[in-house]
Parts: C-alpha cells; structure tokens; sequence
C-alpha cells in the first residue's frame, strides 16, 4: 500500500465508518434525461476477484477500493463503460451484478483477451453490442523482432440512441521498463497499429462515427499521441479524430491529469476520448471523475463524455 492510500483511509474514517459505503450506495446520477448516450474510459486498476484464476497468481482488489470503484461509476452513470485492468470474466461479472444492484444496469458485455491474460480491457453497455471485430493478435516489428501488442485493441459496434457507434479501447504499454525494447519504442509502435486500424475502418466507411478511447500512457505532445491526431480522411485529407474536449484551455480551472503514478509522485494525461466530426457536432460535455474517493479507487481518473 502508498502512503497516499494510508492517508485516504485515514480521512475517510474521520468522516464516519458507515459515511463511504453510504455515498457508494446513494450516488449522485449525472445522466440526466438531456443526455442521449454517456460514455465512460476507466483504468480500474487491478481490479481482481477472490478466486479468480489469473495466468499469474493476483491479490483481489481491496474491498473499500472495489466499492470506491463502484462509487466513482454509479456518479455518472454512464451507458457505455470502456473498461482497462479487470482480471477475468469473473470480475466483470462481479463489477456488473454489483453495479445493477445499485441502480446501473448494462445487460451487454464483452470481455477482451490479448496476449496479456492478467489485466484485460472490457466493455459494459446499455445498449446492444451488434458487431464484435476485436482481434486478439496485432504483430509489429520492433529492433528485428516480431512482437506481439500487450493488450491488443477492443473493436466493437454498438446500437445507440445516436445510431451506430463503433467504439475502439485500448490500455497501451506502460511507461516503465521493459526487458523486449524501450516502453517508448513499444507504445509507439502500438499507437501506430491503431493509427493504421483506424485509417482502414474510415476509409472503408467514410461516415463512421467513431469513438477510441482508453489509456493511451502518454502525454499531449508525445509522440503516440501525435500519430493519433495526425489521422486524416483518405479522400478529403482532413483531420478524422478529434478530443472529445480541451486539452489546453487555460481558462479551465479544473485540473486536466488523468493518472497519478504515486512511485514518482507524477500527475499526467495519460486517457483521452478521441471522436469523429459527425460526433464532435453534437458538442459533447466533457468531465473527469472528481469524487473524494476516485484516487482511492485507482491510480487513473475517470474520463466522461455525455452526449
């Protein structure tokens, strides 16, 4: 355990031993009936269950964080929930029983396995998964190996209020060390899968309204994230992927940092909602999970998009 999350159960004591569980179980919704769809990216951050067997033995996510988890999602009740670092079927199971109990129920699942079989991506969603195109292997070459993206990319179409929406999650390479190539040289070469997969699902339907999202562990400038803003129309040559909301707009006081990485005591953006035109023209709202529980929960915030 951080220091960080010594201090948080500290001060949440100080509010009441019942106090937690009560805000978990009374949330606040924050999707209204002016909102047609709400979609949510969340790192739960090793969400593991008891019992559930793992390619490598996990500890279960402690129980005030697994209910911090739930408090953090119950908040904003999203329709689609675009999940990073779950252990297996059964933690999605447990997460979505739990989470119908309380009031959010998403009946529609998926459960995305890539070469990593110990933190899994997974998607949540109120409404139909129609069309499930997830592959589980994507190979680049990197210093004249073949290797395997981590995590893959989760590629599915849904049925929504807004028509069809095809959504892509990915939870990209960390940024610390690995023993195959440089973490850097890695995500790089993972953002530029997508990049490609992304340029090939556009210019086979110029219309699609397309959604990527996920932890991308890389900040504004970087370079994955420029390949993904560099993604143009084939025929139009026009910019196809845009923020869901303002990376730099100084006039906002809310903070913009998605994870905090409490080894290097590091607060960065590291998640992001990317959209196409004909989305970008509904004008989404844009918010980041800012309950007093979200770091106890997980290293990551919650990033929000009500259309």
């Amino acid at each position: 355990m951080t220091s960080w999350f010594k201090i948080t159960k500290k001060a949440l004591a100080l509010l009441g031993a019942n106090a937690f569980f009560c805000l978990a179980l009374e949330p606040t919704g924050a999707n209204g009936s002016d909102h047609k769809l709400t979609i949510m990216s969340y790192n739960i951050q090793n969400y593991f269950v008891e019992g559930e067997k793992t390619a490598k033995p996990q500890t279960p996510k402690d129980l005030e964080r697994v209910q911090a988890v739930h408090h953090v999602i119950l908040i904003y009740q999203p329709d689609i929930l675009a999940i990073q670092e779950i252990g297996g079927s059964q933690a999605l199971k447990q997460l979505q029983e739990s989470l119908a109990k309380k009031g959010l129920n998403l009946p529609y699942s998926l459960l995305y396995t890539g070469i990593d079989t110990v933190r899994q991506q997974a998607i949540l969603s109120k409404y139909p998964i129609i069309q499930n195109y997830s592959n589980p292997y994507w190979s680049y070459q990197l210093n004249k190996q073949l290797l395997l993206m981590n995590r893959g990319i989760l590629d599915v179409e849904l049925q929504t209020p807004l028509g069809v929406i095809r959504c892509l999650a990915v939870h990209l390479k960390s940024q610390r060390f690995s023993p195959i190539a440089h973490q850097k040289d890695i995500r790089y070469q993972e953002t530029l899968l997508l990049k490609q997969h992304i340029e090939a699902t556009l210019k086979k339907k110029e219309d699609t309204q397309l959604i990527v999202l996920g932890d991308f562990n890389d900040t504004l400038n970087s370079e994955p994230i420029k390949l993904i803003r560099s993604i143009k129309y084939s025929k139009k040559q026009r910019q196809a992927l845009y923020p869901g909301y303002s990376m730099t707009n100084k006039s906002n006081t809310s903070p913009i940092w998605t994870q905090y990485w409490a080894y290097q005591g590091i607060y960065s953006k590291f998640d992001y909602i990317w959209i196409t035109q004909n989305l970008r023209e509904l004008r989404p709202k844009y918010k980041l999970s800012e309950s007093k529980v979200s770091l106890l929960a997980s290293d990551h915030r919650a990033c929000i998009l009500s259309f």
